[in-house]
């Protein structure tokens, strides 16, 4: 079997570019672009390029939004829930890491859940994106079809 190298940089214009022309906005399609090829250039292929095909699916046929209006539900100083609208798994995760990194360097701490999000992929991205302002970060996913299946994701990064 051959094997096809593509620089970092080409493959996150390419699945931007793919993401745009199906409906994305540039924004989240950059963020899904960067998401996939992270977790490909990080060895973790099965989080990574080959979800194009499911993931585009979902926005075709409706079952992931494009541009999705997400919506913080109920927030206090440190936490939040958020309704992520059907959004691509990988915009609704950045969006609530970015909300849950600013209430932590107001509080010193916080949480921030998800709700009617999507497949979030490679949950280290997330983890890395904490890491760099604050050095520690714990990650985590429940789902019910995860525990049926015996599986529990955690990611943690010190």
């Amino acid at each position: 079997m051959s094997r096809i190298v593509v620089p970092e940089k080409e493959s996150q214009a390419y699945v931007s570019k793919l993401f745009q022309a199906i409906g994305a906005g540039e924004k989240h399609a950059g963020i899904v672009a960067d998401h996939l090829t992270m977790a490909e250039m990080r060895g973790q292929a099965s989080h990574g390029l080959n979800r194009i095909p499911f993931y585009t699916q979902k926005l075709e046929h409706g079952g992931y939004k494009a541009n999705p209006c997400m919506k913080i539900l109920r927030e206090d100083a440190s936490v939040a829930l958020l309704d992520a609208d059907d959004a691509l798994g990988a915009v609704s995760c950045v969006h609530a890491m970015e909300l849950c990194m600013e209430k932590a360097s107001k509080t010193g701490c916080a949480s921030v859940a998800l709700t009617h999000s999507n497949h979030i992929g490679f949950l280290a991205y997330y983890t890395m994106m904490a890491a760099q302002p604050y050095g520690a970060h714990v990650n985590g996913c429940w789902a019910p079809i995860l525990s049926a299946l015996g599986s529990r994701r955690i990611s943690i990064y010190l």
